[in-house]
């Protein structure tokens, strides 16, 4: 069966929003600025091929690897040997080794209730394990926002509204800088969806109606829908770190739609950025060993609508890539806190530290 693998998170109107981001980033040949370790984009992405490859190879050759820890204080000490004047080609390759071992860290989390994809095509079979345990593994009662929200006609809660708009908003800075935080919601407002309209106008002008049909359907759009609903996890497994500290400090409890209707919006943002430049390639490097590279996927698109790879999934299958999406973002919080304990080499995004282990 055909599936056009609508992400629990992406209502009609968010899918359109990531195909409008498709649209440009076929223009742009990149969804997301690469890390500055890693320098271009294009180049970012054929070195964050082989990295994926090579972790794949890894797991599936039977070696005796090292444990995690061991390996970031492996990391660590090669580090420290170069010292601090190494040139950008070496850096570079310390930040694709970091990611790697984040993606590590991560899948070896989830490994206990379920196997992980290799490819976004592998036919079901029970033999995977149970992808919906893994994730309340990671994410407890808080599973719900994902669970819940798996059928196309799914209403979006107050916490999708927060981190989708905490989403553009990082989306936003990337090309302007100096742009100020969004405005708090509003009872009876819904600053996402007007923020939509805008940004679906602007992107999908010009382009013909055969191109937006064949890419809602695409692999490419699949990607994009992977990509938001392991960040979403990494998300929602940084509130419960919040909540937690809330819990101490104030010694009450309160639900994470509580917590995020109290807090400023600029907060929010910080929750929904990913901490370190090599978590947040982290991400993409599951995602090209999922579906591949935005920059193979799109390479046809000169042919036309025809040039698109389609989309040909089962319902199953979607389900399954959408709980592990979100259990690997979740994961991914906590390989990432993990290895600041053993790494002191990450690059922290823009307020994004980690000290207070938030």
């Amino acid at each position: 069966r055909i599936c056009s693998f609508q992400f629990f998170l992406l209502s009609p109107a968010m899918g359109r929003l990531a195909l409008a981001g498709v649209t440009l980033a076929a223009l742009h040949l990149a969804l997301r600025p690469a890390p500055s370790f890693l320098g271009p984009s294009w180049r970012a992405q054929s070195r964050c091929r082989r990295v994926a490859a090579a972790s794949s190879s890894e797991a599936s050759d039977g070696a005796v690897l090292p444990t995690i820890a061991e390996s970031w204080e492996a990391l660590q000490a090669a580090v420290d040997l170069d010292g601090p004047d190494i040139d950008r080609r070496v850096e570079q390759e310390y930040g694709l080794r970091s990611a790697d071992l984040l993606v590590r860290a991560s899948l070896d989390r989830l490994k206990p209730h379920v196997v992980p994809a290799v490819r976004y095509d592998e036919e079901p079979s029970d033999a995977i394990g149970d992808p919906e345990g893994a994730l309340k593994a990671m994410l407890g009662d808080e599973a719900r926002f994902i669970t819940e929200f798996l059928s196309e006609d799914a209403q979006m809660s107050s916490v999708h509204e927060k981190f989708f708009q905490a989403e553009m908003y990082l989306k936003e800075l990337s090309k302007s800088p100096e742009l100020e935080p969004p405005a708090d919601l509003q009872p009876g407002q819904s600053p996402v969806r007007e923020k939509q309209s805008e940004v679906e106008g602007q992107m999908l002008e010009g382009t013909s109606p055969e191109v937006q049909a064949a890419l809602e359907e695409s692999v490419v759009v699949a990607r994009v829908n992977f990509l938001s609903t392991a960040r979403f996890g990494y998300f929602l497994r940084r509130c419960q770190g919040r909540l937690r500290l809330e819990r101490i400090m104030k010694g009450s409890g309160v639900t994470v739609e509580a917590y995020l209707a109290g807090v400023e919006s600029e907060d929010v943002v910080e929750l929904a950025r990913i901490a370190t430049e090599e978590a947040e390639y982290a991400v993409e490097v599951r995602a090209i060993a999922v579906f591949g590279t935005v920059r193979d996927l799109l390479k046809e698109l000169s042919r036309g609508a025809e040039g698109l790879a389609k989309l040909e999934i089962s319902p199953w299958s979607a389900q399954r890539l959408t709980l592990e999406a979100a259990a690997f973002g979740a994961a991914l919080f906590e390989a990432e806190e993990e290895a600041a304990n053993h790494y002191g080499s990450l690059h922290y995004t823009s307020f994004g530290s980690r000290d207070s282990r938030t």
